[in-house]
């Protein structure tokens, strides 16, 4: 029977050769032990937890049979200022704005030399609107795919908001997850 984990990621390694990795997800810890079906005695509570711990032993051991390690990740792994910054910034990817290239490259370098400043994005936006013929929703734009792209690097372990200025990134979130997505993790 296959087992199908939560999410397989495919990745490339340093040497760009690919690799997988991958996650199961449960909320909290405490759902890699629970069953799937309501817990209604005691008895029957202990019957799905050790179910449970089987369903993900054979579905480690049956996808490090081809090397492919298995992690454990839950909602409280992550920061929630990542998750929340992340989220913003995915929801950005797929929208288009009318600046060019060009105009785009102006924007985000301008960003760049005002993080660790006192001046807000919006502050910066707005000077630069009336100059690259743009929106203020092009500059939001533009600032969540350069950071969603790693153009802009920035703490994404603070809340970052459009009329807020940019704090210095002090940790990098890849570095932070890293084992996340190592080849030969341990879960």
């Amino acid at each position: 029977m296959p087992y199908v984990g939560d999410l397989l990621l495919f990745l490339k390694g340093p040497d760009n050769s690919p690799y997988c990795v991958n996650w199961t997800v449960k909320k909290d810890a405490n759902g890699f032990r629970r069953g799937l079906g309501l817990k209604q005695t005691l008895a029957g509570q202990a019957r799905e937890e050790a179910r449970s711990q089987h369903r993900h032993e054979i579905e480690n051991v049956y996808y490090q049979d081809v090397g492919i390690p298995t992690i454990r990740v839950t909602e409280a792994d992550i920061d929630t200022d990542v998750a929340a910054n992340l989220q913003v910034s995915y929801t950005y990817l797929n929208r288009t704005t009318k600046l060019d290239a060009g105009s785009q490259e102006i924007l985000i370098q301008r960003y760049g030399e005002i993080i660790g400043s006192k001046i807000s994005v919006l502050e910066c936006a707005r000077s630069l609107c009336a100059v690259l013929d743009c929106t203020l929703e092009d500059c939001k734009v533009v600032l969540h795919q350069a950071i969603w792209k790693r153009k802009l690097r920035v703490d994404l372990f603070r809340p970052v908001l459009f009329d807020r200025p940019l704090k210095i990134e002090t940790c990098d979130v890849l570095g932070r997850y890293a084992h996340w997505f190592a080849r030969w993790a341990s879960s």
